[in-house]
C-alpha cells in the first residue's frame, strides 16, 4: 500500500475504477475547436526606435508642463490680484494646485497599477487640460482657485 491510499477497510459502497467506467456511457466529443481560433503564442513585435523616441519625448513634454505649472503662476500673481481685485486670497492660487497634486499622486500611482499606465495618463492629461481651460476662462478668484485645484488633480496624475 502506498502512502496515498486510504488505510483501513474499504467501504462497502466504494466501487473500483473499472466498475465506475463500465457503468458510464462513453461520450465522444463532436465539437473540436479549430486551432486557428487560438491566440498567437509569439509575443508582440518590439517597438521601433522611432516609436520609443516619440513616446519618450511626449511623456517628457507633459511632465515638463506639469512641473512648470506648479511655479510659473508665481510671476503672474500681482497681475492676477489686480485683475480680480482680491489680493488676500492670492496664495490659494498656488496652494490649491500643490495640495491637489500632492494628495492624488499616490492615488494615481495605484490606479495606474490597476487600470494601466495609458488610461491613467490620458485621464490625468484630460483633467489637466480642462483645468487649464477653466483657469483661462475664470471670471473670479474663487473660480480660478477651484480650476487650479482641478488642474492640480491632473498634474498630480501626470508626474507619478
Amino acid at each position: 500500500m502506498n502512502k496515498f491510499e486510504r488505510q483501513g477497510r474499504p467501504l462497502s459502497n466504494q466501487q473500483t475504477l473499472s466498475e465506475t467506467l463500465a457503468n458510464e456511457p462513453t461520450v465522444v466529443p463532436t465539437d473540436i475547436p479549430d486551432i486557428s481560433d487560438a491566440p498567437p503564442i509569439a509575443p508582440p513585435a518590439p517597438l521601433t526606435p522611432v516609436e520609443v523616441r516619440t513616446i519618450l519625448m511626449s511623456l517628457m513634454l507633459t511632465m515638463f508642463l506639469a512641473a512648470l505649472d506648479q511655479t510659473i503662476v508665481a510671476t503672474a500673481l500681482p497681475t492676477i490680484g489686480r485683475q480680480f481685485g482680491d489680493v488676500s486670497s492670492l496664495s490659494w492660487v498656488i496652494t490649491a494646485y500643490l495640495l491637489a497634486s500632492t494628495a492624488v499622486a499616490p492615488v494615481f500611482g495605484t490606479l495606474s497599477d490597476i487600470y494601466g499606465r495609458r488610461a491613467t495618463i490620458v485621464t490625468s492629461l484630460s483633467l489637466f487640460i480642462v483645468g487649464s481651460i477653466l483657469c483661462a476662462l475664470a471670471p473670479s478668484m474663487t473660480i480660478l482657485i477651484i480650476a487650479r485645484g482641478l488642474q492640480g488633480l491632473g498634474g498630480g496624475g501626470i508626474l507619478p
